[in-house]
């Protein structure tokens, strides 16, 4: 009997302690798929002239089409490439835990997502050097 009832004591802790990740895991999105914007972001200096940015750099306003497509996501971890005006670029993310948010960076700057429904969600980005500073925040609509 009391064997018994330890083994009941442990599968309940072990039920407590497994249910709540797993309830919050299948609220993950699936981000999977292609995503695009119109992005109109600003920047310091050019990335491919090799001048240093510093205070007499003049701003500029930079107009692209960006498509996004996450090509792979294992629970909160997800991976794809973004497309734009100067080439593509691999990038890397993590849902955070409010299901909502996501941190990511590419090989040259950062990146982070706000979920606002299953077809659209924002993207700010961010990179610097010496030569290059850049900024912008888009929705993305989810392609169909």
């Amino acid at each position: 009997m009391r064997a018994a009832l330890l083994t009941t004591v442990a599968l309940v802790c072990a039920a407590l302690s497994v249910a709540p990740a797993e309830a919050t895991d299948s609220l993950i999105p699936n981000l999977k798929g292609e995503w695009v914007a119109e992005a109109t972001g600003i920047g310091l200096g050019d990335p491919d002239q090799g001048v240093t940015v510093d205070a007499a750099t003049t701003p500029a306003i930079r107009k692209t089409h960006l498509v996004m497509t996450i090509d792979f996501q294992e629970g909160r971890h997800i991976a794809g490439i973004k497309r734009h005006a100067r080439g593509q670029d691999r990038f890397v993310g993590v849902v955070r835990l409010d299901n909502r948010s996501v941190v990511g960076a590419d090989a040259e700057g950062d990146m982070g997502f706000r979920l606002m429904d299953q077809h659209e969600m924002e993207v700010c980005y961010t990179e610097h050097s010496a030569h290059w500073a850049y900024a912008s925040c888009e929705v993305y609509h989810r392609a169909h």
